[in-house]
């Protein structure tokens, strides 16, 4: 309680000094918050001294106003505050607003900067080159240096490439030894088309340590080197090895060096500069050593090395598995040598990757897989591989798909399980097959001539009538004639009981044979052979009469003895009745077989032209008297479009002379025969001729051991 006055009185003190400086510091006086406020102005404000208790104050003397020096420094650092803020704008002012103060060099080296930032690079370049002209020599320089080489990128952006060379060769110019500035001058070189002076100009930069000289060179060489592409590939490769040279393990270069040495013919240089590639990882040098190695292939093919070829193309697949072309090829080499299910995948691949043949190839292959299940006996195997090579656009399997069923009938009718045949016909005729009706009245056609030929005349008219009810006309007449046969000698029966009957029957039995006989010598083609039948038919029925009437003979009498086996029916000797029957039947016998005397035979004995035989297709002589061409067809791969043409006309061709040799078979007279006939002399002079362009064309192929093929794509 007793410090209180003397607090009071400190305050009153420090009042009354306060006033009596007010007179002297009046300038600078003002009101205080606290004791530390009035300490810190006596002593900073009016130079006085603080003794505890109170301020001494010394003489006063008022600060000297700021010097425009100063105030531009003032100035310039706020422009750099500002420039670090980002508000280049408000920046600008302020250093402006310095060099209007005092031009220091420093304040144009500020402008400078905070114009490069703006991107006012030729403001920035004469910023620059005030301060330098003001004698500032730290920042000045290298500023004007970085802001050239920018003003020139900006320039060569814009397409303006001589103005960027200047700029570029302005900075050279301020520091000589600097790798960047050297550099810089190279490309601007390099865009005016000045190779050897860009050259030059990035070796420099090199030798100066600059990083970016070296492959950028390598660069412009491969560039140049494309550039000569075409015009001269012995420069391109001199370009691309110094580009090598600067870059050893640059993939894309090693590429385009084995692009050029395979224009130049330096294949074995061309593989190893790929396979280099390949190995550093270039996608593009795999795609064409895969070409490489795919052209090695068809080479050795055409050479009819097979197995060289085969691991040439895998090794390409290796490289490329999708290379389309190598994925065709193997897959036709490998068709070639009948491994069709191995070549199945690479052309199903080669069709998705776009291939055009290989769709075409794959139908052949299915097609000849097709016949080759076919000749096996496998329908359903042979039925799945068509349909394949039906969706594929083969016309000839769609054929083949429309008669498979009745083919397979056909081969159990051959096989003589007739039961099976019928059963196939009919289905074949319900899946709607356009041979099935025909084969099948064939069929019981040529059953019930084996029927009449064994004198089996009910099993030969129902067969005659099952071919009849399937609209065959020869069918018809012939068992309107073996039914009037049978009324004929159904008319006679013989009498047992009664021999003087028996050899009035019998007599009329040889009587009707002479008939037989006489219309036979005068009858065509087609009627000896029923004549033939009925003879068989009649003699089996004479065996019995002359048995019947031995019987009544004893065996051993002088009149058995005399007997002759049949007694003669003309004037001529039995002997010579007996010869010329059994030679009319040999005749009616080979014309129903073939052979000499067949129907073919017949007819040429009547003036017509040879036949065609089906089992082979080949034409037995020429009308002409040529002699016949030999016809081979090449494996189906290996044909060309116009081979192929030639095949399927010479196919239609034998078509047609089969549906002519059936006619001339069924025809039911002499004249329907001969105009089958010579419709078939017709065709054979157009099989001749097809056959003998085939020949002609297929010879150029044999020579060149394969079907010529495209080369493959040139390397990117």
């Amino acid at each position: 309680m007793r410090r209180a006055p003397c607090l009071v009185i400190s305050l009153v003190c420090l009042l009354a000094s306060h006033e009596a400086f007010s007179q002297t510091c009046t300038e600078s006086s003002r009101p205080f918050r606290n004791i530390r406020d009035y300490i810190r102005w006596c002593e900073q404000d009016c130079g006085g001294t603080w003794t505890g208790s109170q301020c001494v104050f010394n003489t006063y003397t008022p600060p000297p106003p700021p010097s425009p020096q100063q105030l531009s420094e003032e100035d310039r650092g706020l422009a750099i505050r500002l420039k670090n803020e980002g508000n280049l704008r408000e920046a600008e002012i302020a250093a402006r607003r310095a060099i209007d103060r005092f031009d220091s060099p420093d304040a144009e080296n500020t402008l400078g900067t905070i114009l490069h930032d703006m991107k006012r690079y030729a403001e920035a370049a004469a910023a620059y080159r005030r301060a330098l002209s003001l004698g500032e020599r730290k920042y000045a320089r290298g500023n004007l240096f970085n802001v050239l080489i920018a003003w020139g990128r900006k320039a060569l952006d814009d397409q303006a490439y001589s103005f960027a060379l200047d700029r570029f060769r302005e900075a050279l110019d301020l520091n000589p030894s600097e790798g960047d500035a050297w550099y810089w001058v190279g490309v601007g070189y390099e865009k005016l088309d000045r190779f050897d002076q860009a050259e030059d100009a990035l070796r420099r930069a090199m030798a100066y340590g600059d990083r970016d000289a070296g492959p950028h060179l390598a660069y412009m060489l491969s560039h140049v080197a494309r550039n000569w592409y075409e015009r001269d590939w012995a420069k391109a490769e001199v370009l691309l090895r110094k580009a090598l040279a600067l870059k050893p393990d640059d993939a894309e270069l090693r590429n385009s060096l084995g692009y050029v040495l395979g224009k130049l013919g330096r294949r074995a240089e061309e593989k190893e500069a790929y396979e280099a590639a390949a190995r550093r990882g270039s996608k593009y040098a795999r795609g064409n050593l895969a070409i490489v190695l795919a052209n090695e292939a068809f080479e050795a093919s055409r050479r009819g090395d097979t197995t060289t070829a085969e691991a040439k193309y895998r090794a390409a697949l290796a490289q490329d598995p999708d290379n389309k072309y190598s994925r065709f090829r193997l897959g036709e080499l490998l068709a070639e040598q009948d491994r069709f299910s191995e070549a199945r995948e690479h052309l199903e691949r080669a069709q998705e990757l776009g291939y055009p043949e290989a769709a075409r190839l794959l139908a052949r292959g299915y097609s000849h897989e097709g016949f080759k299940s076919l000749d096996s006996g496998n329908y359903e195997e042979a039925r799945k591989a068509f349909a394949a090579a039906n969706a594929r656009g083969d016309s000839g399997a769609a054929d083949m798909l429309n008669q498979l069923t009745t083919r397979q009938a056909s081969d159990k009718e051959k096989a003589g399980d007739f039961a099976a045949a019928e059963r196939l016909y009919r289905k074949a005729m319900q899946e709607g097959e356009p041979y099935a009706k025909s084969g099948l009245a064939l069929m019981y056609y040529r059953q019930g001539v084996e029927a009449a030929k064994r004198g089996d005349a009910a099993s030969a008219e129902r067969a005659y009538a099952q071919a009849q009810r399937l609209g065959l006309q020869a069918a018809a007449e012939r068992l309107e004639t073996l039914r009037q046969t049978q009324e004929s000698i159904s008319s006679v029966q013989p009498r047992a009981n009664d021999r003087r009957a028996a050899i009035t029957d019998y007599a009329s039995l040889l009587q009707r044979e002479a008939d037989l006989l006489s219309r036979y010598k005068y009858a065509n083609a087609e009627a000896r052979v029923d004549i033939a039948g009925q003879l068989a038919v009649l003699r089996a029925q004479i065996r019995q009469e002359r048995a019947s009437l031995v019987r009544g003979v004893e065996p051993r009498s002088p009149a058995a003895r005399a007997m002759p086996a049949r007694l003669p029916i003309t004037p001529f000797q039995w002997p010579d009745t007996q010869r010329g029957l059994t030679s009319e039947l040999e005749r009616a016998s080979r014309f129903i077989q073939g052979g000499p005397g067949s129907a073919e035979a017949e007819l040429r004995a009547m003036g017509g032209a040879t036949s065609v035989p089906l089992a082979t297709g080949r034409p037995v002589g020429a009308a002409s008297g040529e002699a016949p061409v030999r016809y081979e067809r090449l494996p189906r791969s290996r044909e060309t479009p116009v081979l192929r043409n030639l095949a399927q006309s010479h196919d239609s061709i034998e078509q047609t002379i089969r549906k002519l040799q059936s006619q001339v078979e069924e025809a039911p007279s002499a004249r329907a025969a001969l105009t089958a006939s010579a419709a078939i002399a017709k065709e054979r002079e157009k099989l001749l001729e097809v056959e003998k362009q085939y020949e002609s064309f297929s010879i150029r192929t044999r020579g060149r051991d394969r079907t010529a093929a495209k080369k493959p794509d040139e390397p990117q």
